[in-house]
């Protein structure tokens, strides 16, 4: 259950809510939608975290708590991820563009990124941790991880180069998201 939920949080849910964020606010601009959303998949994410670290801390003993690299930066991992919320909280207002609002979006993005960054690493260390418990060539964990990576940063770079934003408050679309969007727009809502 740990490793699913892991996998679930870190490799699915947090990255879109981190994509939805940074690239498409334009595109989900009416009425905050793009909020909605990135809270949503947070939501899930930290639900599946909280699972994942309950499971593993319930299935280990006492005196195999925090005794390796991968158990002691998990919970680094998981301290900041449960700092978001508390953080997202207590954001000053984004009506006026403030100090403290500038300075809350440098540290809620910082650790988001920051964490983020920690739990791939962890993530790697859990692969390392599963090959000597588990299996002997878990070679094909290790490739979806890279792939997912290189995907990620793909993605990332894509959308600031040609995105949504295109680094300023433009509001061109991409081919790709202005298809799924026409699609959204086109299909009738049954009420």
């Amino acid at each position: 259950i740990h490793i699913i939920c892991m996998l679930f949080g870190w490799l699915f849910f947090f990255p879109i809510g981190i994509i939805i964020a940074s690239c498409f606010k334009n595109y989900f601009n009416a009425d905050g939608q793009w909020f909605k959303y990135h809270k949503i998949c947070n939501s899930i994410g930290i639900f599946c975290i909280f699972v994942g670290v309950s499971t593993s801390i319930a299935s280990v003993g006492e005196e195999d708590h925090f005794n390796t690299p991968h158990k002691i930066l998990g919970m680094i991992v998981f301290i900041f991820t449960l700092c978001q919320p508390i953080n997202a909280y207590i954001r000053p207002s984004h009506e006026k563009k403030s100090k403290g609002r500038w300075i809350w979006e440098f540290v809620h993005k910082s650790i988001g990124r920051s964490t983020f960054l920690l739990a791939i690493i962890n993530c790697i260390l859990g692969v390392i941790v599963v090959r000597s418990n588990y299996f002997s060539n878990p070679l094909i964990i290790i490739i979806i991880i890279i792939l997912f990576i290189i995907s990620m940063v793909i993605l990332f770079i894509y959308y600031k180069m040609y995105g949504p934003s295109n680094g300023k408050n433009n509001t061109s679309k991409s081919s790709s998201v202005a298809i799924v969007v026409e699609m959204q727009t086109a299909i009738p809502v049954q009420e």
